[in-house]
């Protein structure tokens, strides 16, 4: 009786542990116990150290810590998986070889070889580089690799100069300078190092400001756009219309819409010195304003539908607040005398006309501006700024357009 009992109860345990293994899943991320990980594609083929190599394959884990990558025997570090993929880095010390993915007491080998290329020479960029004092520069590391590929180590190196009074570079190759002088730039990657000499001139300074058109022309109903071109220590030029200070020497014959415009309006006939000024330096061009408005003829097709601008001004301000360095502009038109043969109408600064049905001929049209117009205006004598003085002008033009009605 007590020897069938033993083997009932033998039996009993086998069938319990054999049910429990039927069910059990492993500890690996989501792998079922018996599915063995395998790989179908390696991307890319050839890498370098610290390049990054894509897995494809199946049956991975999805825990980053259980899949045990290796490359030729050099274990490397996972970045990322799923169950079909695994992200992972070149290890240090890697050779060509084939890889390896081990999950658990499984493992996966490659049927490719993973070839690591070693590092042959390294460059540094720019070859023969000048920089002026107060200008940084980027440098960069180009590694060449024994299969014949290049790439960027910039952020990988060890980077020095030898003379950090002249200039000092950072981790990641950015140079800035100190002093006027020559210091080496180098860099280092294990037994691999490369320089370069950079020289640090005086800085560059702006020595002169040439004013566009020379010799600016406008009238009552027009405007210009000066231009200023810096001349630098160094021979270059660029444009530098937009950085000057403008300033018109007389407010009460042509001003400038803003301080930092080359756009200048004009107020009243005359001739007025303009100017542009920066860092001391100032060019200047004389501007003249004529009437040509007073008295001009139009000519337009007849059309009862179609009307013409025959009078414009280049900017209108309705209100503005004067303040320092600043202009303003305030201009109203009016009719003086209304056309006989058509009609016109008046929209801010733009007078239009529109013939009567059937009309062929000339019609005049008279005008009258009352404008507005005041400024604060620098003094400035070398590199100073002695003091402003304030100028308000009030101006009335009449102005009479001649409208030469043609036939369809």
């Amino acid at each position: 009786m007590l020897k069938y009992l033993m083997i009932s109860l033998t039996l009993l345990s086998f069938i319990l542990i054999t049910g429990c293994g039927s069910n059990s899943t492993s500890s690996t991320g989501g792998s079922t116990a018996g599915s063995s990980p395998t790989i179908t594609r390696i991307m890319p083929l050839s890498a370098p150290v610290g390049s990054t190599v894509i897995i494809t394959g199946t049956n991975f884990s999805t825990v980053n810590s259980n899949n045990a990558v290796r490359f030729n025997g050099t274990t490397a570090v996972v970045t990322s998986c799923t169950s079909t993929q695994i992200i992972v880095a070149v290890p240090t010390g890697a050779t060509t070889g084939p890889l390896t993915v081990t999950i658990g007491d499984s493992t996966a080998t490659s049927t490719v070889i993973v070839t690591i290329p070693t590092l042959a020479s390294i460059a540094v960029y720019p070859v023969t580089p000048s920089v002026a004092l107060g200008v940084t520069a980027q440098f960069e590391a180009i590694g060449s690799y024994s299969d014949g590929s290049t790439r960027n180590l910039t952020s990988a190196m060890t980077w020095g100069s030898t003379a950090t009074n002249v200039a000092t570079i950072s981790v990641n190759g950015l140079v800035n300078t100190v002093a006027v002088g020559t210091t080496t730039i180098s860099a280092t990657s294990g037994l691999f190092t490369a320089s370069t000499v950079l020289t640090v001139t005086a800085p560059i300074t702006l020595v002169s400001i040439e004013v566009t058109p020379n010799k600016p022309g406008i009238t009552l109903i027009s405007d210009e756009a000066l231009t200023a071109t810096g001349t630098y220590s160094d021979g270059t030029t660029k444009d530098i219309t937009s950085a000057v200070a403008w300033f018109s020497a007389d407010s009460t014959i042509a001003l400038f819409s803003s301080k930092l415009s080359g756009d200048v309006l004009p107020v009243s006939t005359g001739t007025v010195d303009v100017s542009a000024y920066l860092n001391g330096i100032l060019g200047s061009a004389t501007l003249t304003v004529t009437s040509a408005s007073n008295g001009s003829t139009h000519t337009i097709t007849h059309s009862t539908t179609t009307s013409t601008s025959i009078h414009s001004l280049p900017v209108q301000y309705n209100t503005k607040t004067l303040v320092e360095d600043d202009t303003y502009c305030c201009t109203n038109i009016s009719i003086v005398r209304p056309p006989a043969n058509g009609t016109v109408t008046v929209n801010g600064l733009i007078i239009s006309y529109t013939p009567n049905a059937g009309y062929i001929g000339s019609d005049t049209i008279v005008t009258q501006e009352l404008s507005q117009t005041g400024s604060i205006t620098p003094i400035v004598s070398g590199n100073d700024l002695l003091g402003d003085i304030l100028n308000i002008n009030t101006n009335t033009n009449t102005n009479t357009v001649t409208v030469t009605v043609a036939g369809p």
